[in-house]
């Protein structure tokens, strides 16, 4: 876009220089767009030197340049810092220039830490209304609430871009992605495990993208959010809490009883003609039992990308359920599956606290997995042709690593028999099976 607004810059100046002469200010005989186009090509450098300079030429070029000097602020929020103490007094005294304001980055400076206090920072925010990109990496967390949610904020309905560092209280999330304007949310350290249940009456969201990274989000607001968004593309999160519930050994581990996927099916079926990316892990999760449910997503007509976690399809291996079919559990539009499996759910045998089954293992390294252990996942390949035309990767993956992030495990990359993989490289998938081994001891 501003190539060819560049092109076309230049152009016109080349058509006016041979039509009549040039007068001391180049600039002065362009047609009003075209010297946007030049304002908006200088005010798109990182450097605004060249922006500030072209308005100090004239006062009608200065007036111009009022609008994209500052269309874009970064300041860091410190009373020490020269631009931030002149950006918030410019504002005060001339309240129009905060209209022209798009873009504010409120930056983490070093070594001094934002020390303006919550409610001057929230007075600043209701001077730039039309902000439609707010970036808050230099604000405390523990201002977050005040300075957005203390009671109602013009900006919040109509800004697209918004980075938040944290300090969100799950009310304070449903606030945001029930916001009509900004359809891509995504969060960090959500811990939900109280189960918010409060939303607020309306009819749907107007959500494409909703990821919870390092989170704990509830039953009773997935289900909220899953029944009220109707645009849905992407989805990452933890698989939901559910009650009864209790704290794990480890800070921030979940303990729950039942594990069940039928419980699941019918919040996702409300995406099953939208959702394209599907990312959903068990993180810091233990689950004691598993009711054999399985998760079945063959009716989604646009999920591309997989990566879930295999409780969603398989029981722990002691249960003795069988895992012939699951390929049928997967939709036709799939091209990626990467499925993680927990100590509890191996791919050929299970561990439990760094150590794995031993009787599991002595079969599995005797027979090399027999026909009925390793069928379900040749089962990918030999039905590609009608269930998966268009699947390019299988992988996977079994932990090695616990809820505190330590390695517990060594990694071994299984070694299919040479029929199991001439299958997989008939059909141009390409496999991968990553099995846990003990480490060494010293």
């Amino acid at each position: 876009m501003l190539g060819r607004n560049l092109s076309r810059l230049r152009r016109s100046i080349h058509v006016r220089r041979g039509s009549q002469p040039v007068s001391a200010n180049p600039l002065s005989v362009l047609p009003i767009d075209l010297m946007h186009i030049v304002f908006e090509l200088l005010s798109s450098q990182e450097s605004k030197s060249d922006l500030l300079n072209l308005a100090l030429t004239c006062r009608a070029l200065h007036a111009l340049a009022q609008e994209y000097i500052c269309k874009a602020i970064k300041v860091h929020p410190n009373s020490t810092n020269t631009t931030f103490t002149l950006f918030q007094r410019t504002i005060k005294e001339n309240p129009g220039y905060g209209q022209n304001v798009i873009s504010l980055t409120l930056a983490a400076g070093e070594p001094n830490v934002c020390d303006i206090p919550p409610r001057k920072l929230r007075k600043l925010l209701e001077s730039l209304p039309r902000v439609r990109s707010l970036d808050l990496p230099g604000v405390p967390p523990e201002y977050i609430g005040r300075l957005l949610f203390s009671k109602p904020l013009d900006l919040l309905s109509g800004v697209t871009n918004m980075t938040i560092p944290g300090g969100l209280k799950v009310k304070n999330i449903v606030t945001l992605i029930t916001l009509r304007i900004h359809r891509t949310w995504k969060f960090w350290n959500v811990d939900d495990s109280r189960l918010y249940h409060k939303f607020p009456k309306i009819a749907e969201l107007d959500l494409t993208g909703l990821t919870f990274e390092t989170s704990m989000v509830g039953f009773p607001l997935f289900e909220n959010f899953m029944r009220r968004s109707q645009t849905l593309e992407t989805l990452e999160m933890n698989i939901p809490l559910q009650l009864p519930m209790r704290d794990g050994d480890i800070s921030g581990e979940k303990e729950m009883d039942v594990f069940s996927a039928a419980k699941l099916s019918p919040p996702f079926s409300y995406a099953t003609d939208t959702l394209k990316k599907l990312y959903l892990y068990d993180d810091r999760q233990i689950w004691k039992t598993h009711d054999g449910t399985r998760l079945d997503l063959s009716a989604f007509s646009k999920l591309k990308d997989i990566e879930v976690s295999a409780r969603l399809f398989f029981a722990p291996l002691a249960q003795g359920l069988p895992r012939e079919g699951t390929y049928k559990l997967f939709p036709k539009t799939a091209e990626t599956i990467k499925i993680w499996f927990p100590n509890d759910i191996g791919i050929f045998y299970s561990a439990t606290g760094g150590i794995v089954n031993t009787a599991e293992f002595v079969v599995f390294n005797r027979t090399g997995g027999n026909a009925s252990e390793v069928r379900w996942i040749q089962e990918f390949a030999i039905h590609k042709s009608f269930s998966f035309p268009h699947l390019k990767e299988i992988r996977l993956l079994e932990k090695i690593s616990g809820s505190d992030g330590k390695l517990e495990f060594n990694e071994r990359i299984w070694v299919p028999p040479y029929s199991f993989k001439t299958a997989f490289d008939a059909t141009q998938i390409q496999l991968t099976v990553s099995l846990r081994r003990e480490m060494p001891k010293d």
